[in-house]
């Protein structure tokens, strides 16, 4: 597309990700250093009981009394001197600090990895990571045989060795010996089960693009939990290529990664140019996690003949289906524009506006031109059982089953059908923890029903709220939200301040959390006009959380801290040596709520913070204009 910045390859990145990357997991050394401090502290002390333990901890934390433990030998203490990396600012910084502890102890292996980074030649530095890696294995220790899942990683020690078959990897990958760089990802997953280094995120395209089935299934039922958006990217690939082009079920499993993520096109295709930086946490369905994927898959894509192409193909039409099925909400508003600009939230966002808004996208993602004759037998006898079916309990559990678009409309038929007989065998249902209603399938297909049953069945909702499974709360809190379910706000926010408090807590701990438990609650929060949103919105920009819906959230409901919050990230952008005026997230959210105030201070202020372009000038009548199609640009948070 002419015009558009092109994505640079892989192998352009290595150094960079050899630093950056999640599969290193550099950034964890900061978090090392603090449990050892913790380590260290916890063992020179008596505690009578786990809450005076916390208590203690908690207060020695505050005043920064944790004490850097004594180093036992050489090799402890270069290490030490490694800690101090995730603080250096500038490349030399690192190679000193990295040279630094190669003095203390010439066996360190993060100093040896860090030290590849700096030879020019890919021979050089393949061998100087092969030295760490040497030296890592010299030091590894393996799991207890009777505790193998999660204790090779949480011995700290083996942390360093771990990073160096990494690094190890993402050199061979960079340089297109991908036999040599799926061995290493494969033995970080035989050597650590948990893989909290995510280098299955690397071997899956890696085997879908030489159309390794076996492998590449046994990966998927490995981590079959795993709710990351690249795994349909992959099984994708993996199908293109072994039909030797589109097919049925390649069709349906892009189409089921167009519906987790449609940005993850936008950089395989070179729409949007890749960051510098790789993000630090990222979202399902979020920007940060398409460009991630991107990072990984990028050169897997590129290397079967056909794929991009087939990729551009199905993702404009896609791309075409969900705008020409969004109503339009602002008169005469422009239509939504191409792929390539196109605001994409996540999956959840996605749920919402074309599940439970019931504007025809349904979760059932199989077409009737794409069934064979075994499947469409299959839909028959699933639809005569629907027909069929008195039993409300059996009934609800007939929604695990559905594969097609003819079974779900059937069954929410009948679902409607019965009414408020229902209500007492889904609220039951709800409730379950472990079971059939922990199908997420289930769940949400059950709550779409709400609108059709309105504020007696949010009633219902309500009297078992508490008794919900988070995910479950979550998604209720949605629905509360969408029906403008005033009775459940009190609740709405309690919900929110617990889980993100979980939310918060989990990034603390470097833990995997879905962050539609807390987008939930606050999404309802917006929807309800809450007075306390301002606060909440202003807090969350102040702590640069990182998820697509916080601009469209705050557009809605910000106001003035809001407002200023964001306002101190827009100077950044005139960094760019390609400053533009070009709409962003954050100017469409900061010209709606200035527009929404009608405060004259404000657009004073915005006009002196970000300068205007020879072609646009930052004026009141330019913000105006951009606050009128904010509710178009976040269509989504202005249902």
């Amino acid at each position: 597309m002419p015009g558009m910045p092109v994505s640079r390859p892989f192998s352009s990145r290595a150094p960079t990700l050899m630093r950056d990357s999640d599969l290193v997991m550099e950034r964890t050394l900061v978090t090392e250093q603090s449990l050892g401090k913790v380590t260290a502290w916890a063992s020179q002390m008596d505690f009578d009981s786990i809450e005076e333990l916390n208590k203690r901890l908690e207060k020695a934390l505050k005043h920064d009394e944790l004490p850097t433990p004594e180093p036992r030998t050489p090799l402890e203490a270069a290490q030490q001197v490694i800690y101090g990396v995730a603080d250096a600012k500038t490349a030399e910084a690192r190679r000193l600090l990295a040279q630094r502890a190669l003095d203390i102890s010439p066996n360190c292996v993060d100093a040896l990895r860090i030290m590849a980074e700096f030879e020019l030649e890919p021979v050089a530095r393949q061998a100087m990571i092969e030295r760490a890696v040497e030296a890592g294995r010299a030091q590894f220790d393996p799991a207890d045989p009777e505790d193998p899942d999660g204790a090779v990683w949480s011995r700290f020690g083996n942390r360093p060795y771990l990073r160096a078959i990494a690094a190890l990897g993402l050199h061979f990958k960079a340089h297109g010996d991908t036999t040599s760089a799926e061995r290493c990802f494969q033995q970080l997953i035989d050597l650590n089960s948990g893989d909290n280094q995510g280098a299955r995120y690397f071997l899956a395209p890696l085997l879908a693009a030489r159309g390794a089935t076996a492998a590449f299934e046994a990966l998927e039922r490995a981590f079959q939990g795993d709710v990351a958006s690249g795994w349909p990217y992959d099984r994708a690939l993996l199908l293109f290529r072994d039909y030797g082009g589109p097919s049925a079920r390649a069709d349906d499993a892009l189409a089921e990664g167009l519906w987790r993520n449609l940005r993850i096109p936008l950089f395989l295709l070179g729409l949007t140019p890749l960051p510098e930086r790789i993000p630090s946490v990222v979202s399902a369905g979020s920007l940060d996690e398409a460009a991630v994927y991107a990072i990984s898959a990028g050169d897997e894509w590129r290397a079967v003949p056909g794929a991009l192409d087939w990729l551009r193909e199905r993702a404009a039409a896609d791309n075409r289906s969900s705008t020409d099925s969004s109503p339009d909400r602002t008169g005469d508003s422009p239509p939504k524009p191409e792929l390539p600009e196109l605001f994409i939230p996540s999956p959840a966002t996605l749920w919402r506006r074309y599940e439970l808004a019931g504007e025809g996208r349904e979760s059932a993602r199989k077409h009737p031109e794409h069934l064979s004759r075994k499947e469409r037998q299959e839909e028959q006898e699933l639809l005569a059982r629907i027909r069929g079916m008195k039993n409300p309990e059996r009934l609800i559990r007939l929604a695990g089953r559905i594969k097609t678009e003819t079974e779900l409309a059937l069954w929410r038929e009948r679902m409607i059908q019965h009414g408020a007989r229902l209500w007492p065998a889904i609220k039951s249902a709800l409730m379950v923890g472990p079971g059939y209603m922990s199908d997420s399938d289930v769940m949400l297909r059950v709550l779409t029903l709400a609108p059709q049953w309105g504020d007696r069945f949010c009633a219902e909702l309500l009297s078992v709220f508490d008794a919900l499974p988070d995910m479950t709360q979550a998604h209720t809190c949605v629905v509360f939200g969408y029906l403008r379910y005033g009775e459940g706000l009190e609740t709405v926010m309690r919900c929110y301040r617990r889980l993100a408090e979980i939310h918060d807590q989990a990034l603390l701990d470097e833990d995997v959390y879905d962050p539609m438990l807390f987008l939930g609650p606050l999404w309802a929060l917006v929807d309800l006009n809450h007075p306390d949103c301002d606060a909440i919105m202003a807090g969350h920009a102040k702590n640069s959380d990182n998820f697509p819906e916080f601009y469209g959230f705050a557009a809605r409901s910000g106001g003035r801290r809001t407002f200023g919050e964001i306002l101190k990230d827009l100077p950044e952008i005139v960094k760019y040596p390609d400053y533009s005026l070009e709409p962003t997230d954050a100017l469409f959210a900061i010209s709606a709520i200035a527009a929404r105030l009608d405060d004259k201070a404000l657009f004073e202020e915005l006009q002196s913070t970000v300068p205007s372009t020879p072609d646009v000038q930052m004026d009141e009548a330019f913000v105006r204009r951009i606050a009128t199609e904010a509710p178009t640009h976040f269509v989504e948070y202005y249902m």
